[in-house]
């Protein structure tokens, strides 16, 4: 994989679903597997068998996985009956995916609001002025790239976080050695700063651990 191109990997992320028929595969609960053109809707698809059949209507619960293209569905949870739609960044046994979720954060602006109060019997004309620091925001709507690994048999489970235009989420090595930490050497080499990746952050650092990880440590 080419990490110098995962940031325009991740543009993709904002462009999901422009079309509302996607060649892909369905795998059943029953074990079941059909191939077809898929639409997500909600809890449930839209399969047709070729582009101008009639649709059938299959409930997220009835579906095991779906692929379509770059784009797969996975449950968070065993008893989740919804599927959730992740884009895979790394694909193999183990896989790095990842999530664009549109949300109400925007830029945080931090300001210093200055104030009059009594204290005790302080007349009006003697209140005492009081400054406190106050983080305002969102003014805007933005958004939060979520970065997931998902091992074979295992829930999917979140390891960084990035708010885009914002800042990032730190700590994301602890969650990562909590996934990966049955591989000594990949441990090694992410404490040695190995997978540091300055210009395009921790999009491509994660991306080379998972990598490495299926090269030289998947079973």
């Amino acid at each position: 994989m080419n990490f110098k191109m995962l940031p325009i990997t991740v543009l993709f992320l904002f462009i999901t679903n422009v079309f509302a028929q996607n060649k892909g595969v369905v795998t059943f609960k029953n074990g079941d597997v059909k191939e077809g053109f898929i639409e997500n809707k909600g809890n449930k698809i839209l399969f047709y068998a070729s582009e101008s059949a009639t649709p059938d209507k299959i409930a997220h619960e009835d579906i095991e996985h779906i692929k379509t293209g770059d784009i797969e569905y996975f449950r968070t949870s065993p008893k989740s009956k919804k599927l959730e739609e992740y884009q895979v960044m790394v694909s193999g046994e183990t896989m790095l995916v990842a999530r664009n979720i549109q949300t109400n954060y925007g830029s945080m602006k931090v300001e210093h609001e200055t104030t009059y109060v009594q204290n005790g019997n302080l007349t009006a004309s003697q209140s005492m002025q009081v400054s406190r620091r106050v983080v305002r925001g969102p003014s805007n709507r933005g958004t939060i790239i979520k970065y997931y690994i998902k091992k074979p048999g295992a829930n999917i489970e979140q390891v960084y976080r990035l708010i885009v235009g914002d800042v990032d989420w730190i700590g994301y090595k602890k969650k990562v050695k909590k996934q990966l930490g049955d591989c000594k050497e990949l441990i090694n080499k992410m404490n040695n700063g190995d997978f540091k990746d300055e210009e395009y952050g921790k999009g491509a650092e994660l991306a080379a651990i998972v990598l490495f990880y299926n090269q030289n440590c998947g079973k």
